[in-house]
């Protein structure tokens, strides 16, 4: 399962006092704190409930019947590699690293602060809503049902963590908050439709290597899909700055050659 240290966001908030005043997302401190403190409820109330999870029993495991999953998700019982687990683990750590490249750019590394925080929130909420629903449904893995695996690696208990995929949902939450921020700093730069080809292909390729590797059915990447994808796109959706509309009907009068000009707005 991911992890993520929620106190950290704090910090995050600290450094964000130095913001560029041209950044397009407002923050409000009552706001952040208690999305922050929300977060680590969630997660640590799901924290506690994890360390109560027992190791899956013998006869538990001897009951378990792959006519039971869904078909669906049944093609999936008896993968179980090794290296596709690995590299799934890189493309979430490479993915947890993809904000410093805002450091790279000089309106959002004036900015930094700003999206530290917002990424903070995004991996924070995240991880939060990943952990409780593992530890609430305790969703056996697929490699739990593969006979051919011995028994040590069927009993874990973190084979009880099945849903939904952390992995998946925090890649995605990585993924579509950089897409999500790029096209907020930069309109109209002709890269966009790469940079969301880009945050919707990484999480789905580590949803195949978690597949691949008998950690999960297809319905628990795409649950942490689903939810990490909206998650990295709407924490900074909701704080970007409101536009300022003008109140009221007007009438506006300008001349111009020949004539003139009239325009009536509400």
């Amino acid at each position: 399962m991911g992890k993520v240290y929620v106190p950290v966001i704090l910090v995050l908030c600290a450094v964000s006092f130095c913001v560029n005043a041209q950044s397009p997302y407002q923050l409000n401190w009552k706001k952040e704190l208690g999305i922050s403190s929300a977060s680590a409820l969630i997660w640590g109330t799901s924290l506690a409930i994890s360390k109560s999870v027992n190791e899956i029993p013998p006869e538990t495991l001897a009951a378990l019947d792959q006519g039971s999953v869904n078909a669906f998700d049944r093609w999936v019982i008896n993968r179980r590699s090794q290296t596709s687990q690995v590299v799934s683990d890189y493309v979430l750590y490479t993915a947890y690293a993809l904000p410093v490249l805002y450091l790279t750019t000089p309106s959002t590394r004036r900015d930094f602060g700003t999206i530290a925080v917002l990424y903070g929130e995004t991996m924070a909420i995240t991880a939060g809503l990943t952990l409780f629903a593992k530890v609430t449904t305790k969703r056996f893995r697929p490699l739990t049902y593969n006979t051919d695996l011995d028994l040590t690696t069927r009993l874990n208990t973190n084979n009880r963590f099945s849903f939904f995929s952390g992995h998946v949902s925090e890649t995605a939450a990585s993924c579509f908050f950089m897409a999500k921020v790029f096209s907020d700093y930069f309109p109209d730069s002709p890269a966009r439709p790469y940079i969301w080809t880009a945050a919707v292909a990484i999480p789905m390729t580590n949803a195949w290597l978690r597949m691949n590797a008998g950690k999960h059915f297809p319905t628990d990447v795409l649950a942490g899909f689903t939810i990490g994808a909206a998650t990295g796109f709407l924490v900074p959706h909701f704080h970007k700055k409101k536009s300022k509309k003008p109140e009221g009907n007007s009438l506006t009068i300008a001349p111009i050659p020949g004539g003139a000009f009239l325009s009536y707005r509400f």
